[in-house]
C-alpha cells in the first residue's frame, strides 16, 4: 500500500510539472507532493530495495523544480533543448571544423565570421536581394523583354493596317511564332537524385527475378502500375494489372543504397531558397554502434492529394531504390 502511495506522489508531482500554466496554487501542490513522495519512497529503504539510500540524479532534480521553474518559467518540465541546440552551433560544429589543436581560437573565429555570414544575411534579406533564385530571375527578365517586344510587334502591326489603308503593301512573311510560344519555367522546389554507383549482388534480369530476390513477389504488378500512372498522369481511378502497361520491354535494370532528397523545409534551418537536403538510406547491412543490420529509412510521400496539411500525405518505408529503361527513357523507384 505504501509503494503505491509513493508512485501515485510520483505521478502528481509529473503531472504538476508537465502543466501548460503554472500558478501559486500549482507550486504549493507540487511542494506537497514531493514532501509526500519523499516520505512514502522510504519503504523502498526499509524493504532493502534502496538499502544504501536514494541517490539517483533524477530523483534528487525533483527538488529543484519549484527554484527553477519561478526563476525561469518553464512550465512543461524543465526542456534543455534550446541550450543544446545553442551548444552544438556555438561549440560542437565549430571544434569539427578546427584542427583539434589550440582548437579555442579556431572556434572563436569561426563564430565571429558566423555572426558575420548570419548579418549580411539579415541585410541581403531586407533589402529583398535573397527571393527567389538566379534563374528564376533570369527568367523573369526574359519575359519582360518577351513583353516587350510583343508591344512592339503590335504596335508595329497596326501602324502596318493604317498604312495598308492608304493603299501601301502589307508585309505577308510576317511571323508571330518567332516572337510568341511557351517558356520554361523555374525548377520544382523538390526533388530526388539515386546514388552516383548502382551496387552489385542483385539478380537484374528482369523485374520478376529481382522481386523475387527481395522476397516481394508484387513487384512485377507494382511497376505496371507505376507506368500506368506514369503514362496516364491524370488518371483518377485504380487500374487492373491486367490494363496496365507491359514490362517485357524493360532493360538496363541498376538497384541503388542511398538517394538524395532536396525539399522545401523552411523549419530545419535551410540554405538560400528555404532548400534542405537529406540522404535516404535503404541497405541491408548498415553499422550503428558496433551492430551491423539492415536500415530502412522512412519517408514522407505526398500522393497528390488536395486535402489540406499532414492529412494529404504519407508515411512509407524505403525498401528498394532501383532503375530501368524503358524505350530509352530511364524511370527510378
Amino acid at each position: 500500500m505504501v509503494v503505491l502511495m509513493s508512485d501515485t506522489a510520483f505521478l502528481d508531482f509529473c503531472y504538476i510539472v508537465r502543466q501548460d500554466t503554472i500558478a501559486e496554487v500549482s507550486l504549493t501542490a507540487l511542494d506537497n507532493a514531493l514532501g509526500r513522495f519523499h516520505h512514502h519512497r522510504e519503504i523502498f529503504r526499509e524493504s532493502g530495495v534502496r538499502p544504501t539510500g536514494f541517490s539517483l540524479p533524477r530523483q534528487h532534480s525533483l527538488s529543484h523544480y519549484h527554484h527553477h521553474i519561478k526563476k525561469f518559467g518553464a512550465p512543461n518540465g524543465l526542456s534543455s533543448s534550446i541550450t543544446e541546440s545553442k551548444h552544438i552551433i556555438a561549440v560542437k560544429k565549430p571544434w569539427r571544423r578546427s584542427s583539434r589543436y589550440e582548437a579555442l581560437g579556431q572556434m572563436l573565429m569561426i563564430n565571429t565570421r558566423n555572426d558575420k555570414l548570419a548579418a549580411a544575411r539579415t541585410d541581403f534579406s531586407s533589402r529583398g536581394m535573397l527571393d527567389g533564385t538566379c534563374l528564376g530571375e533570369v527568367i523573369d527578365r526574359l519575359c519582360e523583354a518577351l513583353e516587350d517586344a510583343e508591344n512592339n510587334d503590335s504596335d508595329t502591326d497596326s501602324d502596318s493596317n493604317s498604312e495598308s489603308e492608304d493603299g501601301q503593301d502589307l508585309d505577308a512573311d510576317e511571323d508571330e511564332d518567332a516572337v510568341t510560344g511557351p517558356v520554361d519555367g523555374p525548377p520544382p522546389l523538390s526533388d530526388i537524385t539515386l546514388a552516383l554507383k548502382c551496387t552489385r549482388g542483385y539478380p537484374l534480369g528482369s523485374i520478376w527475378e529481382l522481386g523475387k530476390h527481395i522476397k516481394q513477389e508484387n513487384l512485377e504488378a507494382l511497376v505496371r502500375i507505376f507506368l500506368f500512372y506514369h503514362q496516364n498522369p491524370n488518371s483518377a481511378g485504380a487500374p487492373s494489372v491486367s490494363a496496365c502497361p507491359s514490362i517485357d520491354s524493360i532493360e538496363d535494370i541498376s538497384v541503388f543504397y542511398s538517394a538524395k532528397a532536396v525539399f522545401c523545409a523552411p523549419s530545419n534551418s535551410p540554405g538560400v531558397g528555404g532548400l534542405y537536403r537529406e540522404m535516404i538510406r535503404s541497405t541491408p547491412k548498415w553499422k550503428t554502434s558496433g551492430i551491423i543490420a539492415p536500415r530502412r529509412d522512412c519517408v514522407l510521400l505526398h500522393t497528390g492529394s488536395d486535402m489540406p496539411g499532414a492529412r494529404g500525405f504519407e508515411v512509407a518505408r524505403v525498401h528498394l531504390f532501383f532503375s530501368f529503361a524503358l524505350e530509352e527513357e530511364v524511370l527510378s523507384r
